[in-house]
């Protein structure tokens, strides 16, 4: 009995390390043909689809006059499946002639008494300096306008649509404008007087910029 039982005892610890082995391999396959899933696009930038909003307020009560630069050149894009990635370090310029309110005779007076007593009147600078979130976020945005550099925060978000919005104010004064303010106020003093004869032409302009990002 003695040499059954061992033979028995064998064939046992036999099937069992064959099942093990044969489970183990079907796991390590199965764990071979499991892939982690990436971002297979990048965010892309589209010139055409850029738009520089911008609101000006005048009168006591701050009503609102909008305009926007038809004009922008963007550098420093670098595409990739993060915004805040895409965006970071991305630089412009904004060409000041490129003016428009819907108004040509308001446009010409913003151009030459405004933009025109800056020491550089033709352009402003800027570039993205820091950025942060995935879909929705803060950052800051350096200006340089009248040969003078500020930064200043900004809020962004992207759409469903893959629009990227930015949002942001600034005051004309911390670029020491006040002189450039003055002028324009003094040409266009009829616009800016309401109906209780008081005049008021504000420091502060809100900016909204628009672009959809391409998906590649």
């Amino acid at each position: 009995m003695k040499p059954l039982l061992s033979l028995t005892y064998f064939m046992l610890i036999y099937f069992f390390v064959s099942c093990n082995n044969s489970d183990a391999d079907k796991l390590e396959k199965n764990s071979s043909a499991i892939t982690i899933p990436s971002h297979s696009f990048s965010y892309n930038y589209d010139p055409s689809s850029t738009k520089l909003k911008w609101t000006a307020f005048k009168h006591v009560a701050k009503v609102g006059v909008e305009g926007e630069f038809e004009r922008i050149e963007v550098n420093g894009f670098k595409p990739s499946n993060k915004v805040s990635d895409a965006i970071k370090n991305v630089s412009f310029n904004i060409f000041t002639s490129s003016t428009n309110t819907q108004d040509k005779g308001r446009d010409m007076k913003v151009v030459a008494d405004f933009f025109g007593n800056m020491l550089n009147p033709t352009v402003i600078c800027g570039k993205i300096k820091d950025i942060e979130g995935s879909e929705n976020g803060n950052g800051n945005v350096l200006i340089k306008m009248n040969g003078i550099e500020k930064l200043i925060p900004f809020k962004w978000k992207i759409e469903k649509n893959n629009q990227f919005i930015l949002k942001t104010k600034l005051n004309v004064l911390n670029w020491d404008l006040d002189e450039a303010l003055e002028i324009l106020n003094n040409v266009c003093l009829k616009k800016h007087t309401d109906k209780n004869g008081e005049n008021k032409l504000w420091p502060n302009v809100e900016i909204t910029v628009f672009t959809t990002l391409i998906k590649k």
